[in-house]
């Protein structure tokens, strides 16, 4: 096993335990302690508990290295794990299922191990930048062949901290080609659907690194076409988020004033 398949087995085993502490929180939501960070955006004391588990256990298993955490923040140095530890949190706290465990590890200006676990369904989904994106241990994730957009599902993610008005001009060029949309709540949901070929493409306007880098690296390595997140020092201030199918991408990357070669 090489170093990146063992940081992958780890991360799976450290999203397992960490998902537990989730689920047995979303089995008891009645008693949940939940925050408001703004609108719409929540911060409950599972996410706390979940992010601290994650992080004592990578600083057991990889010490030295760096971590950085929604809730608790850390460093941006290389190499670094780079966590979310409930993503969706606004779901949970309503006791939708849509949310997931991140976790990824970045080394040498990009992600190289994506883990994405969903507690709710029991569904893990995990690559490294040299082998295959993996549904649970085996099962090879593939992206949709779609090369029309009057045959696509995009998903779409949204927050007002980016503003209405960028989200309702792309929006209606997007329907009015006739493709079908979904919108989850959760940018692992978005970014699992497309992995797993349930939709063909997912955009937001602006995300944080440990919103999607995770989640990123499975789709590209589903096959699937990604923006290179971390561009523009997108590790520090976030960016767009963007990945689709081969075959739409020339059609729809334009509408969503997406420009894939500055990535």
């Amino acid at each position: 096993m090489n170093d990146l398949e063992r940081r992958r087995e780890a991360a799976k085993v450290i999203a397992l335990s960490a998902g537990a502490i989730a689920r047995d929180h979303f089995e008891r939501l009645d008693s949940l302690e939940v925050e408001s960070k703004g609108r719409q955006d929540y911060v409950t004391v599972a996410d706390r508990e979940v992010e601290a588990h994650i992080r004592a256990a990578l600083e057991r298993e990889f010490p030295g290295e760096a971590f950085l955490g929604e809730e608790s923040g850390g460093e941006i140095r290389e190499p670094v794990w780079v966590v979310d530890p409930i993503d969706g949190t606004t779901n949970f706290v309503r006791g939708l299922p849509m949310f997931a465990v991140s976790i990824a590890w970045v080394h040498e200006g990009r992600a190289q191990v994506g883990v994405m676990y969903e507690p709710a369904t029991d569904t893990m989904m995990s690559a490294t930048s040299t082998g295959a994106a993996l549904l649970g241990d085996d099962r090879p994730l593939a992206v949709r062949r779609c090369s029309s957009l009057e045959e696509a599902i995009v998903a779409f993610g949204y927050s007002e901290r980016s503003g209405r008005e960028p989200f309702l001009d792309r929006f209606p060029r997007v329907l009015r080609t006739h493709a079908e949309f979904r919108r989850f709540g959760a940018a692992t949901y978005g970014l699992a659907s497309v992995a797993r070929a349930q939709t063909d493409a997912f955009f937001q306007l602006h995300l944080s690194p440990w919103d999607v880098l995770a989640g990123l690296l499975i789709v590209e390595r589903a096959g699937g076409v990604t923006k290179n997140f971390l561009a523009n020092d997108g590790m520090r201030k976030g960016n767009v988020c963007f990945c689709a199918a081969p075959g739409i991408v020339d059609a729809l990357a334009p509408l969503l004033e997406v420009d894939l070669e500055s990535s």
